[in-house]
């Protein structure tokens, strides 16, 4: 997706994103379109101690091809807070990408499996087209919930399908940097498709 053809590499069943500077699409996506749906996708981003913030690691998860979970080495970083001690680094690993915070930490160190398990549900709507709930998420991150029930009330910004009329479940982005995936695998819900 997203202008230029997919240069992911597939060895001994993990996906390695492309080492691209300034990548412009090439993202994977799902064929299939799916509505509410359960998701089960192992990753692991790189050592690259030299590197800082977004250049370390960055990688995302696109429900539907519109709502970015980010991926992103975030171990050992403070995470800033807010208020009452909510997290507000919507940029770090397991943020709905720009618009909420993880509400924990569970990050693995670089280099170690992680996993997020993924509950999303479509957004509902009457028979005149009014919406009566919105999209929402329920994301575990190596076993810890980081979101629960999250309503996603607006597309990440440039999402990949955002504009489009191409229909996906799942798109992996390419950030350009050598995150790898494994044991990917989502099953549908009964519920409306997307």
């Amino acid at each position: 997706l997203g202008g230029r053809p997919p240069e992911w590499k597939l060895i001994d069943g993990v996906l390695a994103a492309p080492t691209i500077e300034r990548p412009k699409g090439g993202h994977l996506a799902t064929k299939a379109n799916f509505g509410d749906v359960q998701i089960h996708l192992e990753f692991r981003t790189p050592y690259l101690p030299e590197k800082r913030e977004e250049e370390r690691g960055r990688g995302g998860v696109f429900l539907w091809g519109l709502y970015e979970l980010q991926i992103l080495d975030s171990f050992g970083f403070p995470r800033p807070t807010e208020g009452a001690k909510e997290f507000v680094d919507v940029e770090s690993l397991g943020a709905i990408f720009g618009q909420k915070a993880a509400s924990d930490t569970a990050a693995l160190p670089p280099g170690e499996w992680q996993a997020f398990d993924i509950t999303a549900t479509v957004a509902r709507f009457d028979a005149d087209g009014t919406m009566t709930r919105s999209a929402e998420v329920t994301v575990f991150l190596n076993g810890t919930l980081i979101h629960d029930r999250v309503p996603l009330r607006k597309p990440t910004e440039d999402a990949p399908l955002q504009d489009s009329d191409i229909k996906s479940g799942l798109v992996l982005q390419n950030a350009g940097q050598p995150v790898e995936y494994r044991n990917l695998w989502y099953v549908p819900l009964d519920g409306p498709s997307k």
